[in-house]
């Protein structure tokens, strides 16, 4: 499939601010460039619990959720999903007191192209979609665009990065940051800034 595929983006969100959570339990960052076979999370956000779990296959992947405080939302659902998992987070990027999750996916080929998936239940009642744009949508963005992504919440805001290749010895990135807004239907991610180094 091509990259426009991998970017499915939903999110899940229960009462909590500010906070993100990754699926390492030591509280360390993780760094979420590699795919684990299988993958299984444990993330919990105010008495609020998910469970991530995929066999992280290359090809017919699925993505298996289970939730404990969600109110229409208590049995385990699965999402086909094109790519393998490399991470998952908790966060509430719009300091609304909802979190959402992330989960982060890279494409099983050679180029990893950056996938992500999110999900998040409206006061804990409905699971709405938020949307992110493709890089290729924004030529500026996609300038120079090889794969090989990497996701990681900062704060209140979802980064993401990738190598553009070598400049004067040096391997070169290009970071993007995105903001969590409110959409007509639902939310969306928006590029707000990005850099090179």
């Amino acid at each position: 499939m091509g990259y426009k595929f991998c970017l499915i983006l939903l999110a899940l969100s229960m009462p909590l601010l500010g906070l993100a959570q990754s699926a390492n339990s030591s509280g360390l960052p993780m760094s979420f460039s590699v795919a684990q076979k299988p993958f299984s999370a444990h993330l919990s956000l105010n008495k609020v619990e998910f469970d991530i779990y995929s066999p992280n296959r290359p090809s017919n992947n699925v993505v298996t959720i289970t939730s404990q405080g969600i109110e229409g939302n208590r049995s385990p659902f699965s999402v086909p999903v094109v790519g393998q998992l490399t991470g998952a987070e908790v966060a509430d990027l719009n300091n609304d007191g909802y979190p959402e999750i992330y989960i982060y996916l890279n494409t099983a080929n050679s180029n990893a192209y950056g996938c992500l998936l999110a999900y998040a239940s409206n006061m804990n009642k409905s699971i709405t979609p938020i949307y992110i744009p493709s890089l290729i949508d924004d030529s500026k963005l996609f300038s120079g665009y090889k794969g090989h992504d990497e996701f990681s919440v900062v704060e209140s805001k979802l980064m993401r990065r990738f190598p553009l290749g070598m400049k004067n010895s040096a391997q070169q990135y290009r970071q993007i940051q995105y903001r969590l807004d409110a959409g007509e239907a639902g939310w969306v991610l928006r590029p707000e800034q990005s850099v090179e180094f």
